[in-house]
């Protein structure tokens, strides 16, 4: 005998990721080749405003190691704050590989991306602020366009956006680590020197602003849905 899920559930426990994909993909733009035609062009503006930030965080060559140990000690730092958001997205069993999406591209491009265009301002001082925050909430906004099934409330918003905020928070740390406190203060008094970036275990006021900028999209997704 199947069973039912209530009407009001809002995420089925799937295990399977072909239904998860199905799932994500309904309603979604992605579906014809018009969506992923502007998805893929997005991701190549992204990803060639990050290309010459990358290079130059990776030079010299020594940098390289220090820059991922970095990364590697602010997502640990962070693991309390991920936990956190695990847990408010404990009924949704099925967006793993959306959350991992979401940080992923708040690390690897949307704070390459903000440094690309904070560098290339003129009035740096006067447009870092902006900048920053809306790349730190771009992963959810295409995630919010590109798989609408996957923010359809609060919640998901509130949860996507500050998982795109410690992504930034995690670049960021690991930035200033190489150019702020090593090799002066050598790696671990660097890595010391540079945690109060993390606030309260992972939580500090990128994802505090990302999270609360992520609330308007997840209400317009459910507002949409209950339409």
């Amino acid at each position: 005998m199947r069973s039912t899920v209530p009407q009001g559930t809002r995420a089925l426990p799937v295990s399977d990721l072909t239904a998860c994909r199905a799932r994500l993909l309904r309603d979604s733009p992605l579906r014809g080749r018009g969506g992923k035609a502007a998805l893929g062009i997005l991701l190549a503006v992204m990803a060639a405003m990050a290309a010459p930030i990358w290079r130059d965080w990776l030079s010299p060559a020594a940098n390289i190691p220090i820059l991922f140990a970095g990364m590697l000690a602010a997502l640990i730092g962070s693991l309390p704050a991920l936990i956190l958001l695990r847990f408010l997205h404990r009924r949704h069993a099925d967006v793993r590989p959306t959350a991992w999406g979401v940080l992923l591209m708040g690390t690897a491009l949307s704070t390459a991306a903000a440094a690309f265009l904070n560098t290339h301002s003129p009035v740096q001082t006067l447009t870092v602020g902006f900048n920053e925050e809306f790349w730190k909430v771009v992963p959810l906004l295409l995630l919010a366009v590109f798989l609408p099934r996957a923010v359809i409330g609060v919640r998901d918003g509130i949860v996507y956006g500050a998982l795109g905020g410690i992504g930034f928070n995690i670049m960021e740390l690991s930035v200033y680590l190489i150019r702020a406190s090593y090799p002066a203060h050598g790696l671990l008094l660097g890595l010391q020197d540079q945690f109060g970036r993390l606030g309260l275990r992972g939580v500090d006021n990128h994802v505090v602003w990302s999270a609360l900028t992520g609330a308007g999209p997840g209400y317009a997704g459910q507002e949409g849905r209950g339409r």
